[in-house]
């Protein structure tokens, strides 16, 4: 929509990743970053830092010819896009070293998904910006969810299965529209707070 009057308008998906800019790790929530000697991460360091730095060389290379003004308010679809590939490195390695980690599958999955919407928004906008590209995202959201879903916990796979849901009706996928209804028909609503 179009912003208020006297307000510029902010394209979210432009912003929504925030990116170290020594090290380049690139996440949704301020959870993932040390602001503090005492912050404690959420996950292992020196295990991710090690396969991070292995495969991260290209893309770092991408962002340094990027970066001037990455960390403002003005991103380009360029440096959204950059932003995009190495949170999906990030949340890639991050699944490989904590597997049963729902909350993992479920960023990796939101990045490749909203990642799509920005090649979607911006089709033609840059060589990268396709509708094969775009589908091929949606395609992985889906793969990660389904292939992981038993490691989400009730609200992850609530919000798993409404993006599974989505992206097959997208693609007419039947079966699996039918599989992941069922999921959503038979969730147990006992664990609903009283009304109040």
């Amino acid at each position: 929509g179009e912003p208020v009057d006297g307000k510029d308008p902010i394209d979210y998906n432009l912003l929504y990743l925030t990116i170290c800019p020594n090290c380049n790790f690139t996440a949704p929530g301020d959870e993932f970053f040390k602001f503090s000697q005492e912050d404690e991460p959420s996950f292992d360091v020196s295990k991710f830092s090690e396969k991070w730095n292995t495969e991260k060389a290209e893309l770092s290379a991408k962002y340094n010819q990027n970066k001037e003004g990455i960390g403002g308010e003005s991103r380009t679809n360029e440096q959204a896009n950059i932003s995009y590939e190495l949170a999906a490195l990030a949340f890639k390695i991050l699944r490989e070293i904590n597997p049963e980690n729902g909350v993992f599958v479920r960023l990796d999955a939101m990045i490749k998904a909203r990642h799509a919407q920005l090649c979607m928004t911006n089709l033609g906008k840059n060589a990268e910006f396709t509708r094969e590209r775009s589908e091929n995202l949606l395609k992985e959201t889906k793969f990660i969810l389904d292939e992981n879903f038993e490691k989400l916990n009730e609200i992850q796979g609530l919000m798993g299965a409404q993006l599974i849901i989505a992206i097959s009706v997208y693609f007419d996928d039947i079966e699996t529209i039918g599989k992941y209804m069922k999921f959503v028909d038979n969730f147990d609503k006992s664990n609903k707070p009283e009304q109040g």
